[in-house]
């Protein structure tokens, strides 16, 4: 990336209008877009290189969990490929099995109850073992890249750039309900009190019953 392409990116991700903010979603149709693998080493090469766990991946590194428990850390990428690493020594131990596994980059990771959990721009959601690294249950239904997965009471929630967040058994990947509310993608969500929180591209904050699938405010 020249000097004169990182300075057109800037002044696109500066422009805070509305219209701007509209036109740049649709530009941008993933975050690879956005970062490139050349972007990410263009900023490797100004700073400290030291956060790289090695040079397992080949794209840019999208999320990470930390097993404390193990001393392990579970890093996912771009590049569809998810990672094990032992924070000590900073090995790599394992590769999860990419066979029939997600068919775009992954864009979020969720370790819960012994188990790992990827979400995808294929639009779906992984659970994974941590023994053999495979795959042992798929959670389709989403229409977009997957952003966030938490778990809590025997269900996965999930949120998408389709505006949604669902509901998961997750024993069983069925879909429970959904619940709609915003007028944009949901970018994160988290729970406290029992009560979720999602946050939304519409630049707005809504609590859920999330049990009953109804919201409670903005």
């Amino acid at each position: 990336m020249d000097e004169k392409d990182r300075s057109a990116l800037h002044d696109e991700f500066t422009d805070n209008s509305n219209e701007a903010r509209g036109i740049l979603f649709e530009k941008y149709k993933t975050f690879k877009d956005v970062v490139s693998a050349e972007s990410y080493k263009d900023a490797a090469a100004e700073g400290d290189r030291s956060t790289k766990p090695g040079d397992g991946h080949k794209d840019a590194i999208s999320a990470l969990v930390f097993d404390d428990t193990h001393g392990i850390l579970y890093t996912a990428s771009l590049d569809g490929v998810i990672l094990a690493w032992v924070v000590q020594t900073g090995a790599k131990k394992a590769q999860f099995s990419m066979e029939a596994s997600h068919s775009q980059g992954i864009s979020s990771l969720l370790l819960w109850k012994g188990f790992l959990y990827s979400g995808s721009f294929d639009a779906s959601i992984i659970k994974w073992g941590l023994t053999n690294h495979d795959i042992l249950q798929r959670y389709c239904g989403h229409s977009e890249v997957v952003y966030g997965i938490l778990g809590i009471e025997g269900c996965l929630l999930s949120c998408s750039r389709d505006g949604g967040i669902r509901v998961w058994n997750e024993a069983t990947a069925e879909c429970l309900f959904e619940l709609r509310g915003h007028r944009a993608a949901v970018l994160c969500v988290a729970t406290a009190g029992g009560m979720l929180f999602s946050g939304s591209d519409d630049s707005m904050i809504r609590k859920w019953e999330w049990r009953r699938g109804t919201a409670r405010g903005e």
